[in-house]
């Protein structure tokens, strides 16, 4: 029982699982006996010390990076924790960084701010966690601190953007922690926003609508001159309060949230951080609600990140060894050397050439917003006859894998695989022994060219 309680079930999935593994047998426990023998491991487990000191003691023979704060009696205010497998995706992936807090993970009814990064593939990963006991510029100091040493620690580049929701609190500690970061405000959370205050202040649904849809307009606008005149006619279009509303508001961050700014900042296309509101569910579904110990968040978030892990590492790896089908040749040096998703991507870009005016000029945003070969760059590579290189995308594309775990992934493919690459190379070895050396280096010459050609 212990050991499926370890691995994220839930008393009633325990249960299940008893009877359907002892079928003939009469189970007599029941969902309270579980929880009882759950209470009961625990107590064991702390054997008399604080939960506190047994939270550290645990954290220190794990891989977790760990910095607890707490009050002069002893009580816990903060614990910022950031696991291995998160820093070793950190080291390829820090351009962008999403924050946002949860709640309800744990019975100390302390909010959890979630950090986390984006790969190559467009996925979420979680990169570290930090319950505080208030969202208070404070405690956003002490724990962003924790973050920044994570990253001079492991002499990783500093993030360019953070991507957060309107939590003034926390802005202004990510501006002295990471002075030269950009900071961008979620659209998504904005628009959240507009649509309470303007049942508050509108109180028409038509008009509701009709807002959001200028709204969702007005935020997509390229120019700043065009953006300010839309604003004003958005914002002086439904009453005095709406207006004073707006103006005090969203106008004075406009640079943080409009295109007509954020098209020269490199962020990927990511302008919410709704997408962390998945990320929580998936750590969430692992916390078994609310009443656990921080011990038991603690595993079982290990256990989250564990399989995060694998996947992402899986899905490198076989984009590695997999070329997409229907890419243009234009984008032959690019095969296993970038990701399947920014590859997509270039390849729309590279079908929109054909409706190019070629007497229209490129302003570059396409390129520095998304790291990825705009149509016309694509097109100028297509005149010269050239190709478009790997160096063409951003950092944030590339598939960046290490030489042991590419072996080690590469054999665990398939046992066959393994035994038939040490067949051949026993058979260039005996070549080589036997005085056909011809043959033995012509072999060996060809099963190297294409390891490397692999790994490369």
């Amino acid at each position: 029982m212990k050991k499926l309680g370890d691995a994220g079930l839930k008393p009633s999935s325990i249960l299940e699982s008893l009877k359907k593994t002892n079928p003939n047998e009469t189970i007599l426990a029941t969902i309270s006996t579980i929880y009882a023998a759950r209470k009961k491991a625990h107590n064991q487990l702390l054997q008399g010390i604080s939960p506190i000191v047994h939270l550290n003691q645990t954290l220190e023979k794990s891989d977790f990076t760990t910095v607890t704060k707490v009050d002069e009696d002893g009580e816990l205010k903060g614990l910022f924790f950031c696991h291995a497998l998160s820093i070793n995706l950190l080291k390829s992936y820090h351009h962008l960084l999403l924050l946002d807090c949860t709640y309800k993970t744990n019975k100390y009814k302390m909010p959890l701010l979630h950090i986390a990064g984006l790969t190559g593939a467009n996925k979420t990963f979680s990169l570290a966690f930090c319950f505080i006991a208030q969202e208070t510029e404070p405690y956003y100091d002490w724990a962003l601190e924790c973050l920044l040493t994570i990253f001079t620690s492991n002499q990783i580049p500093l993030p360019d953007v953070f991507l957060t929701d309107r939590e003034q609190a926390l802005i202004n500690s990510l501006n002295k922690s990471f002075p030269n970061s950009t900071h961008l405000l979620c659209t998504w959370h904005i628009q959240k926003n507009l649509v309470t205050n303007a049942a508050k202040l509108i109180k028409d649904k038509d008009l509701e609508a009709e807002m959001i849809r200028h709204w969702n307009n007005l935020i997509r606008l390229n120019s700043q001159d065009r953006f300010f005149s839309s604003f004003e006619t958005l914002a002086s279009k439904y009453g005095d309060k709406f207006q004073e509303y707006m103006n005090s508001t969203w106008l004075p961050v406009a640079e943080k949230y409009s295109n007509a700014w954020t098209c020269r900042i490199p962020h990927f296309d990511h302008r919410t951080t709704s997408r962390m509101e998945s990320a929580h569910s998936f750590i969430k579904s692992r916390l078994l609600g609310p009443n656990n110990s921080f011990t038991a968040v603690i595993k079982l978030i290990t256990n989250a990140l564990e399989h995060q892990s694998h996947e992402i590492s899986a899905q490198y790896h076989q984009e590695k060894i997999n070329s997409l089908k229907y890419i243009g040749n234009i984008f032959d040096e690019c095969h296993g050397r970038i990701t399947h998703y920014a590859l997509r991507k270039a390849q729309n870009n590279f079908t929109e050439t054909a409706r190019i005016d070629k007497n229209s000029g490129c302003n570059g945003n396409h390129h520095i917003r998304t790291g990825i070969p705009c149509r016309h760059q694509i097109l100028a590579v297509i005149d010269s006859g050239g190709k478009i290189k790997p160096s063409d995308f951003h950092a944030q594309w590339h598939i960046n894998v290490s030489f042991f775990f590419f072996i080690s992934f590469h054999f665990s493919l398939s046992l066959f695989f393994f035994f038939i690459s040490f067949f051949f190379l026993y058979l260039f070895f005996f070549l080589l022994f036997m005085g056909w050396w011809w043959l033995g280096v012509v072999g060996m010459f060809i099963f190297g060219a294409w390891v490397w050609e692999s790994l490369v």
